[in-house]
């Protein structure tokens, strides 16, 4: 080697070093009690660990995948990467942008008729909902949840230079407005301002609030699925429109792929550390929180009622949100009542996850339900029951044995809603679960084999495994 080769050879090596460093640092967000994870039970330390493959899976491909001058759409939350308590029922797709650069993005979703009101088809057809939204950045990347705000760095003694929220989002364009072209196509322009004579769909990638400029550093698009035998993911493409890059991307230099091993270490440490800081001290997760937070989750086995995602960084912005803990020993179920307005109503899910934020099994095991798998016992009432076995009733979600985890419910309205939805709880014990629930007949183990195999293949079909 020549002198300049075994200099790029050490910058490497010393790259892929801080890389492996990052991933351990990501490892010890498992079980070091400063870091507050969760309880170290063998069933959480094997999800745990699992998890971290996943954090470390996500931090190479953002590190490697992440360009503004040529981004490309990648799955954000796979099933093998989940995290940030993830809708069961979404595809999550997310791409960098430069919030100074125009951007196209497109598309071509199956049969959109259902977007504007009219009466679904039977045959193949869109998502539900579908949703682009852009942020002003990627919520957790600094390993604090210091950079939420200035008050709680203040708290934790941590020094960010911030003077407004991590996540902002800049606009959004949503399938029950969106305009499409008339053959059914797709086209979202991203920028800084709308030109002057452009009427079509348009992201902002700057906004102000309270005088302080916020700018979008990533476009995210969501698409959630509720008929899982007949809706179908679409694909989408972003394009940056800006004559001073290169049709041909510029090949990889010692620089660039340092920056992009050390990157995914970072990465990969930052998130793990951010999400347990978040509900462990932030939302006071354990009942041990060194802060006086009024958006605490409340006692294991209630929910909080129903509200828009203020504060909540990673939350969609049209999302009607409302969660909480369960905690239920063997021989105990949770019986959870929804009642809903009779109004306008896009979609609604719940589901469970584990305390590490990642949803549980929904390809393989009964762990979600959206307003189209489930079943009404009134016009406006809906009882869901989650145990550790299955009881026959059609709403069941299914704890996979885990005793303890999150509950998180979801509405999208295609306005401001007249009236939220309530919620009320109640531990039952086993025994005399059938007594508490309304008459209905219970649901065979032939129909359950159904709707275990319905949601396998499309989960096959969403994430093109």
């Amino acid at each position: 080697m020549s002198p300049a080769e075994d200099r790029s050879a050490e910058r490497l090596r010393a790259a892929f070093d801080e890389m492996i460093d990052g991933f351990r640092r990501a490892r010890d967000a498992i079980d070091a009690p400063e870091l507050t994870p969760p309880p170290g039970t063998a069933r959480n330390l094997a999800d745990g660990y699992r998890y971290l493959m996943g954090s470390l899976v996500s931090g190479l491909s953002r590190a490697v995948v992440e360009d503004t001058e040529y981004p490309v759409f990648r799955p954000a939350i796979p099933p093998h990467c989940k995290s940030t308590w993830d809708n069961a029922d979404a595809l999550y797709l997310s791409a960098p942008i430069d919030p100074n650069r125009y951007y196209i993005i497109r598309a071509e979703p199956n049969d959109t008729r259902h977007w504007t009101g009219e009466p679904e088809v039977t045959g193949p057809r869109a998502p539900c909902y579908a949703i682009f939204s852009t942020s002003s950045r990627y919520t957790g990347d600094s390993g604090s949840i210091g950079e939420l705000s200035p008050d709680l760095a203040a708290a934790l003694g941590v020094d960010f230079d911030i003077a407004h929220p991590a996540t902002m989002s800049t606009g959004h364009v949503a399938s029950n407005d969106i305009i499409l072209g008339r053959d059914g196509t797709l086209e979202i322009l991203v920028g800084p301002s709308r030109p002057a004579d452009f009427e079509g769909n348009f992201l902002p990638t700057r906004r102000l609030v309270d005088g302080v400029e916020h700018t979008a550093a990533h476009v995210v698009c969501r698409q959630l699925f509720a008929d899982w035998e007949h809706e179908l993911p679409f694909t989408v493409t972003i394009t940056v429109r800006d004559e001073s890059v290169p049709v041909t991307r510029p090949s990889p230099t010692v620089d660039r792929t340092a920056a992009t091993l050390s990157r995914a270490g970072e990465l990969a440490a930052n998130q793990m550390r951010f999400w347990n800081e978040y509900f462990s001290v932030l939302l006071n997760g354990y009942g041990d929180s060194p802060l006086p937070l009024p958006t605490g989750f409340l006692a294991p086995n209630q929910l909080k009622a129903p509200s828009s995602p203020v504060g909540v960084g990673a939350a969609q912005e049209t999302n009607v949100y409302s969660g909480g803990t369960y905690d239920l020993g063997p021989d105990e179920a949770l019986v959870i009542t929804q009642t809903v307005p009779d109004q306008p109503l896009i979609y609604s899910g719940i589901n469970l996850s584990n305390f590490w934020g990642e949803s549980l099994d929904y390809a393989n095991r009964l762990t979600s339900m959206n307003h189209a798998q489930v079943t009404r016992v009134g016009p406006t009432e809906l009882i869901f029951v989650i145990a550790h076995e299955d009881p026959g009733w059609p709403n069941w979600l299914d704890t996979t044995g885990l005793p303890q985890g999150f509950i998180t419910q979801r509405w999208i309205y295609p306005g401001a809603p007249d009236d939220l939805p309530t919620v009320s709880t109640e531990v039952v014990a086993w025994e005399t679960l059938r007594s508490m629930l309304p008459d209905h007949h219970p649901v065979t183990a032939e129909q359950r084999r159904t709707q275990l195999a319905v949601r396998a293949a499309h989960s096959q079909q969403r994430f093109r495994f």
